[in-house]
């Protein structure tokens, strides 16, 4: 029930409790900023790092845009030139972490990485994740409003699903700043645009629909963390046949027979515009249809 119930957007009922299990804090961390030349370099490796079978605590990557603006808002000192910005975060013992530390600068030097620096202390360390924390408030000099998609790929396609993102956003004019939970291959580019702009918006949303089919083509899917809610409602058809869908909604109805638990959400069952996966970029247009 557990696996059934995690995932399920509320449609089957509400959680009251939970149970937690707690890990042992590690034995040290190591915190690694590095540069490289592309996304696409910076992609490949990450990619050679998993297939090293180290599984860093964290590898967050953000892209040239994004770097320039975390830079103009922050002055952290961070270097403009650089197409690709990679932090990964070694945690666990301090024997492992040195071996692991070894492999990793190997894989980024492999793949023409610029420069690299380890965090000496805590301080350091904060001040490399603010680079990537403060990313998404960063974008607002660059457009009033951003459209962050959600989706997933497997590690091993991350090179390519970066080249073919930048090519959607050429496609629809439209400008893409990236910032990828990379270690798990969890993408969120950030669609630039201005709401007030109708064609605009109408690009963001083909655009969109355009990068969560790629995720799901690349054998991926359409969430990693944000869920699918109503935005993604029509993306689900590309990720899943009829007969899935149908099997889905009908586990629903067994808890539900009345549809009375978030209704509207995660199963595609629209009855108007109203409720399409366009509502929240156009919510502030859409009236009665």
């Amino acid at each position: 029930m557990l696996g059934l119930f995690v995932g399920s957007e509320g449609t089957l009922g509400i959680a009251t409790q939970a149970y937690l299990r707690l890990t042992p804090r590690p034995q040290d961390a190591l915190t690694m900023l590095a540069y490289f030349c592309c996304l696409e370099d910076g992609g490949q490796c990450v990619s050679d790092i998993i297939a090293q079978g180290i599984i860093p605590a964290a590898m967050e990557m953000i892209d040239a845009m994004t770097l320039n603006c975390v830079e103009d808002c922050h002055k952290l000192g961070l270097k403009r030139d650089a197409g690709a910005l990679l932090v990964v975060e070694l945690d666990g013992p301090k024997s492992a972490i040195a071996l692991e530390k070894a492999a990793v600068e190997q894989c980024a030097f492999n793949n023409k990485c610029l420069d690299i620096h380890w965090a000496a202390d805590a301080q350091e360390r904060m001040l490399i994740w603010k680079a990537r924390k403060s990313a998404f408030g960063a974008l607002g000099r660059l457009a009033p409003h951003g459209y962050v998609l959600d989706g997933v790929i497997p590690r091993s396609k991350l090179r390519e699903a970066i080249a073919e993102i930048h090519s959607i956003g050429l496609k629809h004019d439209l400008p893409i700043a990236n910032v990828y939970h990379a270690g798990d291959g969890n993408l969120h580019p950030c669609l630039l645009y201005n709401r007030d702009n109708e064609a605009e918006v109408r690009r963001v949303l083909l655009a969109g629909r355009e990068i969560l089919e790629l995720c799901v083509n690349l054998g991926g899917t359409l969430s990693g963390e944000h869920g699918i809610g109503v935005e993604k409602l029509l993306e689900m058809k590309a990720a899943f046949c009829p007969s899935d869908l149908a099997s889905m909604l009908s586990v629903r109805e067994a808890f539900d027979p009345r549809l009375l638990f978030n209704p509207g959400k995660l199963i595609p069952t629209t009855k108007s515009c109203g409720e399409s996966g366009a509502r929240p970029l156009l919510r502030h247009q859409i009236g009665s249809c």
